[in-house]
Order: C-alpha cells, then sequence, then structure tokens
C-alpha cells in the first residue's frame, strides 16, 4: 500500500469510533505521526518470526589499534558477523555474550591480525583482540533492519505488502487510545491478520522442510565425517 492509500484507510477506519474523528485526523502530519509508529510495532511483531525479510548487510573495514566500531545503518538486531576472505568461505565470527568471560578469548593489550570474537558495548561493535593491521572490507554485519523513520510516498519498504493492513490497524488502536474509545474491535482485526502473515508468509521458502538450526559455534568446523562416529574436535586427532 502507498503512503495515500494507508492514510486513506486509516481515516476511513477511525471515523467509525468518533464523530470527531475526522477533525483529529485532518492534519495529514498527525496522520502520518500515528502510521510511522504503527509501522515501527509491526515490523518488532514480524521480526519475532520473520527476520529474514528485514536483512541487510554492511562491511567492516578494521583500523589498526581500534577494536570499536559503528554501523552507519540503523538496527535492530545483529544476525551475524562473517569474515571475508578471497576465494574461501566466508566464516562466522564468535559472538561473546558474557563479557566476563573475555578472558578466555585475549590478554590485556593484545593484538592480532584476526579477531577471534567480537561483543556489543552498548550500540558498538567490539573486536577482540584488537586488529593490529589495517583490512578493508574484513568482516559482513548481517543485520535486522527496521522501517524508515520516514514514511515515502510509495509506502513501506521493509514489511511485505500482505501485512500492510497491520500498519492500519495498528495505528487505528493508537488513535483509539489517544481518543479514549475502546479500541478491542482493532485490536481483534490487528491479531487476526497477524496470525494469518505468521502462518504464510512468515515460511516463505516452502521447498525444504523447517527445522531449528544448531547453534552456529556447532557450525564452525565443517567436515563430511559422520558425527556418530568421529569428533570433529582437533583435541581428538591429536
Amino acid at each position: 500500500m502507498t503512503r495515500a492509500e494507508l492514510i486513506t484507510s486509516l481515516r476511513n477506519i477511525v471515523n467509525e469510533l468518533s464523530t470527531d474523528a475526522g477533525a483529529f485526523l485532518s492534519d495529514t502530519g498527525n496522520v502520518l505521526d500515528f502510521l510511522a509508529d504503527a509501522a515501527e510495532i509491526v515490523v518488532l511483531d514480524l521480526v519475532e518470526f520473520m527476520p529474514e525479510s528485514f536483512l541487510g548487510s554492511e562491511d567492516i573495514s578494521l583500523t589498526a589499534g581500534t577494536s570499536e566500531y559503528s554501523l552507519t545503518s540503523d538496527w535492530i538486531q545483529i544476525y551475524c558477523i562473517l569474515k571475508n576472505s578471497n576465494s574461501e568461505i566466508p566464516k562466522p565470527i564468535p559472538y561473546l555474550d558474557n563479557v566476563a568471560d573475555l578472558y578466555t578469548k585475549t590478554y590485556v593489550g593484545e593484538k592480532a591480525d584476526d579477531p577471534e570474537c567480537w561483543y556489543l558495548k552498548g550500540r558498538k561493535i567490539v573486536f577482540s583482540p584488537t586488529p593490529s593491521k589495517n583490512s578493508a572490507n574484513y568482516a559482513s554485519a548481517w543485520i535486522v533492519k527496521p522501517e524508515s523513520a520516514s514514511m515515502g510516498e510509495n509506502g513501506p519498504t521493509m514489511i511485505p505488502r500482505h501485512a500492510h493492513r497491520l500498519i492500519v490497524y495498528m495505528a487505528a488502536i493508537l488513535v483509539g487510545t489517544a481518543l479514549g474509545a475502546n479500541t478491542a474491535r482493532f485490536e481483534s482485526l490487528y491479531n487476526y491478520r497477524l496470525k494469518k502473515v505468521r502462518d504464510t508468509i512468515g515460511v516463505q521458502v516452502q521447498n525444504n522442510p523447517k527445522f531449528l538450526n544448531n547453534s552456529i559455534l556447532d557450525r564452525l568446523y565443517v567436515s563430511s565425517r559422520d558425527r556418530a562416529f568421529y569428533d570433529t574436535d582437533p583435541f581428538f586427532g591429536r
């Protein structure tokens, strides 16, 4: 749906709330504010079960002696960070989710050509050990992106088309709440459509069965050997 279609749909549905609703939404800026807020909420609901629809990537270039890096793109979640190597498969750089365990990965003041792990410090990505040399486009950060803060004329850019009506229903809930009206009917419409979206476009590729994947750390070593008979940990090959 385009921005104009979303505005018209919102006005039509909210006019059922009150005779004052039309005047309340007469200011286009007012309408766009409610729609932008609703779009953010819809993205947060959809990301829970279909983050792949919001994926983007950004390359990170390392600077010698610098461990902290900020992404230029806005992001909700970091899907993974992969090391780029010429003529090689991109390799995941392990994420350290507990900074207290940093002692297992580095010494104080240590530097290395290739960081062993990364962790988050606020919104900054921190590599450890600190990079010892400049490396252009060393890694790619795959991120889950939000909608644009300001909606363009063509409407949402990340939210799939079949989920656009969710923006209208959520905006109606927000407007109704602002007016002190009963929003139960809009909440029912929102939840009904959200379930339909989750059950259909939530799984867009149907040619393969869906299973829970192993932890990314379990996939660091690639081997064709059967795990039932071999242990891929190099410790047992000594």
